[in-house]
């Protein structure tokens, strides 16, 4: 597979793998879930990745969403016993939206 991958200052990896189709994935995963969490942390995980969707400081509670939605996209996340991932599918005509 012709994957390229890109690590940031910050840590985070990117991954790409162009394709021709007309819809566009994009995912986030992040290397963390229920099994990194304490007792006392338990839920912790899916917390945070509810907390994703509540709006920024420079966009309200639903903002993103009607935004990707308007796009005729759809967006979503989970979170399993080792990781957490975000991730949106559209039409490749709006991916630098």
């Amino acid at each position: 597979m012709n994957y390229q991958t890109h690590t940031f200052p910050s840590g985070l990896k990117l991954i790409h793998k162009p394709d021709i189709g007309a819809v566009t994935y994009c995912g986030m995963v992040i290397n963390a879930g229920s099994r990194d969490e304490s007792a006392e942390e338990e839920g912790m995980a899916h917390f945070i990745e509810h907390m994703l969707f509540k709006g920024t400081a420079s966009h309200s509670v639903g903002e993103i969403d009607k935004a990707i939605k308007k796009l005729g996209a759809t967006n979503n996340a989970f979170t399993s016993s080792d990781y957490t991932c975000y991730h949106i599918l559209g039409a490749k005509e709006h991916f630098p939206r």
